[in-house]
């Protein structure tokens, strides 16, 4: 017995804009998908926290 498992992605340019609207306009709540934001002073605690299975989201703030 073989099984197959596989996934599909098949987003398009336009699925991506059409999201990045409903975040602006704030009709999609991204906040619980952010687990950490990090300065570039703190970019290797946030690459360490990045790499853990406790953690989902890191992101860089550049003006920070």
């Amino acid at each position: 017995n073989e099984y197959l498992i596989t996934g599909s992605e098949a987003r398009t340019e336009r699925d991506f804009h059409k999201a990045i609207r409903l975040i602006e306009f704030g009709l999609i709540d991204v906040s619980p998908l952010i687990s950490q934001t990090v300065s570039f002073a703190d970019i290797g605690k946030g690459i360490r926290n990045a790499m853990s299975s406790n953690t989902y989201r890191v992101l860089l703030d550049h003006e920070a």
